[in-house]
C-alpha cells in the first residue's frame, strides 16, 4: 500500500512533466514548419517545332510537249501565317474539347517553319496543328474557318487564283510531366503537310484569240490573216476569266480523319490572265481539299469582255488531282465552244496529250 507522502511525490512529478511538455510543444511545432515541401507546378514547358513540307511538283496534261514554263508554286514571302495548336487527350473522340488551345501569328518573310514555346498541364496528348495564310501583314482575313477541327470550312465569298489559299496540317504525340525540380522543355516535332491539291489552266491559243477578237471589234471575221484593214489593238487585260465548277467542290475538312467531309455545288470564282509567252497565257488556278488518294474536279472556263459578255466557254474538263501536286492543263481554252466534255487520264506517266 502506497504511503501518503509517496502519492504526493508522484502527483508532483506528473504535474512537472506536463508543464515541461506544454513548454516544449510549441517549439516542436515551429520546427516542423521548416521542412515544408514546395508545391508541384500546374504546367510544364513544351517546345513545339513545326516543320513544313512545301514541295509541290508540277504535273502537265497538255496539247503538246512544248510550251512556256509555268511559275513554280513556292512559299509566300509576304503576309502572315496563323498557327492554331490544340492539345487533345490521347484516345479521345474527335469531338473532344481540347485541353489547351494556342493561336500564334507570324510574318512569313523568314519562312513557314516555326519553333513555339508553350505551357501545358501534365498529361498525354494528341497535338493537332492547322496553319493557314493571310495576305494582310496584320493577319486579318484568311480563307478558312478553323474554329472546329472536325469541320474546317472554306470561307465565303469564295476566292480563287490566290496562293494564299494554301494551308497545312500536322499532328504528333506528347507526354507532359510536371515536377518540382528543374527540367528541360518537352520537345515535340510536328511535320506539316498540305491537305490540298492545286490545278491551273493554260491557254495556248492566245494569238488566234487576239486575231478573232480584233476582227470582231473591227466588225468582220478574218478569212485571211492580213486583209489590209486596220483593226483595234486587243489586250488580254480587256478580258476576265471565271472558273466554274461543274458538280461538287469540296469545302469542308476534318483534321482528325485527314479527309474532306463535305462539298457544295455552284462554286464560281475569278481566274486571272497572266501572259506567259506570245502564244500562251495562264487563265487561273485554285486549291482543292483532297484526301490521300487520286481525285478530280470538273471545271469549265468562261471568258468575258469588259461589258460582261461571254466571248468563250470551254468544254467541261475532268481535272485529275493529287495531294500536294500542281496539275497544269494546257489547251485552246480561249477560242473554245462548249460542246461535250474532256477527261484527262491521270494514269499516264508524264505529259498527256489532250485534244479539244
Amino acid at each position: 500500500m502506497m504511503m501518503p507522502n509517496q502519492s504526493t511525490i508522484l502527483r508532483r512529478l506528473c504535474c512537472l512533466h506536463a508543464r515541461m511538455l506544454l513548454a516544449v510543444l510549441p517549439l516542436l511545432l515551429v520546427g516542423c514548419g521548416v521542412h515544408e515541401f514546395p508545391d508541384v507546378p500546374d504546367t510544364a514547358k513544351v517546345s513545339l517545332h513545326l516543320r513544313f513540307d512545301t514541295d509541290m511538283p508540277q504535273v502537265y496534261y497538255t496539247l503538246s510537249r512544248t510550251g512556256a514554263p509555268v511559275q513554280v508554286t513556292s512559299v509566300r514571302t509576304r503576309g502572315t501565317m496563323r498557327y492554331i495548336i490544340r492539345l487533345y487527350p490521347q484516345a479521345s473522340a474527335a469531338q473532344a474539347i481540347p485541353v489547351r488551345e494556342y493561336i500564334v501569328r507570324r510574318d512569313v518573310s523568314q519562312g513557314y517553319d516555326a519553333d513555339i514555346d508553350l505551357d501545358a498541364p501534365a498529361g498525354s496528348y494528341r497535338v493537332m496543328v492547322w496553319a493557314d495564310l493571310s495576305e494582310d501583314d496584320a493577319g486579318v482575313g484568311g480563307f478558312y474557318d478553323a474554329s472546329d477541327f472536325s469541320s474546317i470550312r472554306a470561307l465565303t465569298p469564295y476566292q480563287g487564283s490566290t496562293d494564299y489559299r494554301d494551308a497545312f496540317r500536322g499532328e504528333a504525340e506528347a507526354v507532359v510531366a510536371t515536377s518540382t525540380s528543374e527540367q528541360a522543355p518537352v520537345g515535340v516535332t510536328v511535320q506539316m503537310t498540305r491537305p490540298l491539291a492545286k490545278f491551273e489552266f493554260v491557254a495556248n491559243d492566245v494569238r488566234l484569240f487576239i486575231e478573232q477578237q480584233s476582227a470582231a471589234i473591227a466588225g468582220h471575221t478574218p478569212v485571211e490573216p492580213s486583209t489590209g484593214a486596220a483593226t483595234p489593238a486587243v489586250d488580254l487585260d480587256m478580258f476576265t476569266v471565271r472558273i466554274i465548277y461543274n458538280g461538287y467542290a469540296p469545302n469542308t475538312y476534318n483534321i482528325f480523319t485527314d479527309k474532306p467531309t463535305d462539298a457544295i455545288m455552284g462554286v464560281v470564282c475569278d481566274g486571272r490572265v497572266e501572259r506567259l509567252s506570245a502564244d500562251e497565257a495562264s487563265l487561273g488556278f485554285d486549291y482543292v481539299l483532297v484526301n490521300g488518294h487520286a481525285s478530280e474536279v470538273t471545271v469549265q472556263l468562261g471568258i468575258y469582255d469588259r461589258q460582261g459578255r461571254q466571248v468563250s466557254l470551254s468544254r467541261a474538263v475532268n481535272v485529275p488531282l493529287q495531294r500536294s501536286r500542281h496539275t497544269i492543263v494546257r489547251g485552246e481554252f480561249l477560242t473554245q465552244t462548249a460542246t461535250g466534255g474532256v477527261s484527262v487520264n491521270p494514269g499516264y506517266d508524264g505529259e498527256f496529250n489532250v485534244f479539244y
